[in-house]
């Protein structure tokens, strides 16, 4: 399986459209998009909406607890978690492997001029972060275009900051992304 998630997470300010109704809507729409192309990958996609993820992954380490049996399935576990306001690049933890596929997926997004980082790391901060420590490689799209924090958790954070044309690219590379995860004849190698 390949996991997308995104979390509610206006708890303080705003509507929490960057943070997080971006991944979720983005979680969700790749469904949608599959069904209304007709496109069948190999592997199941699932849609997890996690909450309490500023107060310490509480929906993500509760989902753990009743789907850890079930890590060794998942190929990959991807968050949207960091708006959308430009898609720039992947940041994710697992093997160099995983890095490789990703950058080779990354080389087919010719719309995306700007999306060229790549940026391994040890430490997910997101709720991803459970299926990680688990093994299971973890990815998460980088929307931030050096703008998100002044979103980020004040007033401003509202679906009319949003650019609908961002949007749609971060869907199509989203898309792009699960779709070639979920259909790889090979697994991604688990494992840090």
């Amino acid at each position: 399986m390949v996991l997308l998630s995104g979390h509610t997470d206006s708890w303080d300010v705003g509507q929490g459209a960057g943070d997080d109704g971006v991944g979720m809507m983005l979680s969700l729409e790749v469904i949608n998009l599959f069904n209304h192309l007709q496109l069948t990958p190999r592997r199941t996609v699932r849609a997890v909406l996690w909450t309490g993820e500023e107060m310490g992954l509480y929906g993500a380490r509760e989902w753990l607890s009743e789907h850890k049996s079930e890590l060794s399935h998942y190929v990959a576990a991807l968050e949207s978690d960091y708006g959308c306001l430009k898609a720039m690049g992947y940041i994710f933890t697992g093997k160099p492997e995983v890095g490789c596929v990703l950058n080779e997926i990354r080389n087919l997004i010719p719309t995306a001029a700007n999306f060229s980082s790549l940026t391994k790391t040890r430490f997910m901060p997101t709720d991803v972060a459970v299926l990680a420590a688990g093994g299971v490689p973890s990815i998460v799209l980088n929307g931030n275009d050096g703008k998100y924090f002044w979103y980020h958790h004040t007033e401003a954070d509202v679906l009319t900051t949003m650019d609908s044309k961002e949007l749609d690219n971060c869907l199509a590379i989203w898309a792009t992304t699960t779709f070639i995860l979920a259909d790889m004849t090979e697994k991604l190698p688990s494992g840090v």
